[in-house]
């Protein structure tokens, strides 16, 4: 395949509509197309309008049973003290000095080799600068790379002559109800104080929608206490591989449910900044 249209970019977009994606990915002679959510339509519809239009489905995780999806054996389940000792190298601290001397404090999770980290965009959105700091004792400055505000998510980048540890990382599609994950942040003594906190996944997919337009139908949510320290938490599973990212962007459900947005939306979203350049 050559290109596919990423919905996801179109539908961000005041007035688009799935049927639009799919008239431009036919107008502009594309071979696929990208669905990275049902967008709030009946799942059956979307497919039948790319096979009208034909054009291949390059990403359609919510078309199919999880028992037709191939699956990498995840590691056993283990303590939670294993699994934070495992991730502790993708984890990074930041430290951001707004323009009106107030510092800040966050936390991130590292996404690439190369210095690319994930944060909460309310952490380092205006002007500021921004100081990162690894487990392994690296403090740098970091360069933002792109900003959702409205999912909350935004994309860091440390100097890329280093080398750093992505969190592993597990297909968000296998989340279900009564699930038990863990959010984790960093942890840098008399500074950042690291938060973790565990619970059951109450439901999966109620649609929401996120600024004027763009629906989501998969987001988790979580029955944990969603706090301050906890905004920008990385969600594992029991094997310790990031299934989502805690945000502040989304409402709760119920008032108790905490959003968690499938790490496989961060990475989508990811993909979008680093085109965009």
């Amino acid at each position: 395949m050559k290109y596919s249209m990423m919905t996801y970019t179109l539908m961000r977009q005041k007035g688009y509509t799935p049927a639009d994606c799919v008239q431009w990915a036919k107008d502009l002679g594309m071979e696929g197309i990208d669905w990275v959510t049902t967008y709030g339509e009946d799942p059956a519809l979307l497919r039948k309008m790319s096979e009208d239009a034909g054009l291949v489905v390059a990403a359609h995780t919510f078309f199919i049973r999880k028992d037709d999806i191939p699956r990498v054996e995840s590691v056993a389940a283990r303590s939670l003290d294993d699994i934070l000792d495992e991730i502790e190298q993708s984890l990074i601290t930041i430290e951001v000095q707004k323009s009106d001397g107030t510092v800040q404090y966050g936390s991130g999770f590292f996404v690439s080799e190369d210095g690319y980290a994930v944060c909460s965009s309310f952490l380092v959105e205006g002007d500021c600068e921004i100081t990162a700091s690894t487990s392994e004792g690296l403090t740098a400055a970091a360069e933002l790379k792109g900003l959702d505000k409205e999912l909350g998510i935004a994309l860091i980048r440390l100097p890329e002559e280093y080398q750093y540890v992505p969190i592993p990382v597990e297909n968000s599609f296998f989340v279900e109800r009564g699930k038990t994950l863990s959010a984790v942040t960093a942890h840098k003594p008399r500074v950042f104080y690291g938060s973790v906190a565990q619970g059951v996944v109450g439901s999966v997919g109620p649609a929401v929608q996120v600024g004027k337009e763009a629906i989501f139908s998969n987001i988790i949510y979580l029955d944990i206490d969603m706090n301050k320290t906890l905004q920008g938490a990385v969600v594992v599973d029991e094997s310790g591989a990031a299934v989502g990212f805690l945000t502040a962007g989304l409402p709760s459900l119920h008032g108790t449910l905490a959003p968690v947005i499938p790490i496989n939306i961060v990475y989508t979203v990811i993909n979008d900044f680093l085109v965009q350049g």
